[in-house]
């Protein structure tokens, strides 16, 4: 040991490794041209897609290109893999034949069940329990059924009504044998996949118009912190009905699901060139409505006519809602996107904003109590997690997502008035804050008299 740690001793604790942030700039592309093993891979140009096979007639790699094409572009993408939806298909059989015998199973939460008779066969009992399933599902039923053979070899096969969306069979009666035929395969599963390689994209773009893979697809990314943008070019969108899947993705009241209706099928790629110019950009910054997808035709008034307009994205002067399908039209000869809403209404900025500030609070709370030895249980200690908090809101402020101007408040009880169960198990007194959101102008209406 050298003479001077005898007389200064110096220890210094490293507190520089920072807490994971989550990005909101990272797209992920899926398509089904399937050019590399893992479920995905990332990249950073569309050029270094070509080296791992990718052809430039691929969808994924058309993405790419419409994402880089923009003013301001990601630094980083994913593609992730696309498989085909598969149907679910199980059987039911009679393993014992008894008279006066309940026979019963559970499907999708509901009771099915038949209670034989003196004369019933394997398969008179077997259709019996179709019945019931018909009677349980006298609507949207999660499968078809349909009974063969006779005696012993009688089966009943249930096949799930939509590819992609599977049911439950389950409590099976003793009497009855089950068997998993195929097992349900749709884009939840492929994105499970995707999220078992890597979690760090945060916008979905799916090489598919398919209704029945926007609607999954929007069911699989609504529970997660992510966006997704869809694309349909189906007719009846734009019409007065309520069994499209703009209507359909709109009555689940979806904040993570927009949709665009295009008339223009050569517009392949748009959500990711729409996704592609705005995702960089800092959440609160930007709204997503008014952008022009560089590279991409509009739809003209002769495909999406004012009626259409109307239908898709409603008067938003008269405050009166269409579907929330956006739209890219010529306005005032500057072509835009229309109006940036999530299928529920939402607008599309406000997901993003509220994703990011629900992030960074919980990454920022998290590196207090991981940077410090202890933060006390006083009012001291919460007054250093109340900070943390005004600390991200004034990001907030900074980044054009929380109004400034209006009042801003963060508190929290004190600790003594906390029940002594919830400071026996360490848990902080709940920190409440209170903050408008500075939102964005869509439309002006405007009141003026000129005299002479």
């Amino acid at each position: 040991m050298p003479l001077i740690d005898t007389l200064v001793k110096i220890n210094i604790s490293q507190q520089t490794q920072a807490v994971a942030q989550a990005s909101f700039s990272i797209p992920l592309i899926i398509g089904s041209s399937n050019r590399f093993s893992p479920a995905a891979k990332p990249y950073f140009s569309p050029a270094a897609m070509l080296a791992d096979g990718f052809l430039t007639s691929d969808p994924e790699y058309i993405y790419a290109l419409e994402m880089f094409d923009q003013d301001i572009t990601p630094t980083q993408f994913y593609v992730g893999k696309r498989t085909a939806r598969v149907a679910q298909v199980d059987t039911i059989a009679v393993g014992t034949l008894a008279t006066g015998h309940a026979y019963n199973f559970m499907l999708s939460g509901q009771l099915i069940s038949y209670t034989s008779q003196v004369s019933d066969a394997q398969q008179d009992i077997l259709a019996a329990l179709l019945a019931a399933i018909l009677a349980a599902f006298p609507s949207n039923a999660p499968c078809s059924g349909v009974v063969s053979g006779s005696g012993s070899g009688a089966l009943l096969t249930l096949t799930a009504a939509v590819s992609g969306v599977g049911f439950s069979v389950s409590a099976v009666d003793a009497d009855l044998t089950h068997v998993a035929v195929t097992t349900s395969h749709g884009p939840a599963d492929d994105l499970v996949a995707i999220l078992a390689v890597s979690n760090a994209w945060y916008g979905v773009a799916l090489c598919s118009n398919d209704k029945q893979d926007i609607l999954q697809m929007g069911a699989a990314i609504e529970p997660l912190k992510k966006i997704f943008i869809g694309v349909s070019h189906d007719s009846d969108v734009p019409q007065t009905v309520n069994t499209d899947v703009g209507s359909i993705l709109q009555s689940k009241s979806y904040k993570r699901t927009g949709l665009i209706y295009t008339v223009a099928s050569y517009n392949l790629g748009i959500e990711a060139a729409w996704m592609g110019g705005q995702l960089p950009k800092t959440p609160g910054s930007t709204n997503w409505a008014y952008k022009t997808a560089i590279g991409l035709t509009p739809d003209t008034d002769q495909q999406i006519p004012e009626s259409a307009v109307a239908t898709l994205i409603g008067n938003p002067i008269a405050q009166v809602p269409g579907k929330n399908v956006n739209i890219y039209k010529t306005v005032g000869g500057r072509n835009i996107m229309m109006m940036g809403q999530m299928a529920g209404g939402q607008y599309i900025d406000l997901t993003v904003g509220i994703d990011w500030l629900e992030s960074r609070l919980q990454e920022s709370i998290f590196a207090m109590l991981a940077d410090n030895d202890i933060i006390p249980f006083t009012d001291q200690g919460v007054t250093q997690l109340i900070q943390a908090v005004e600390s991200v809101i004034a990001q907030g402020v900074t980044n054009g997502l929380i109004d400034g101007k209006s009042t801003i408040t963060v508190s929290a009880p004190p600790v003594l008035s906390v029940p002594l169960n919830q400071r026996a198990n360490r848990v902080a007194p709940t920190i409440s804050f209170n903050c408008r959101l500075q939102g964005a102008i869509n439309a002006v209406n405007i009141a003026g008299t000129v005299t002479v």
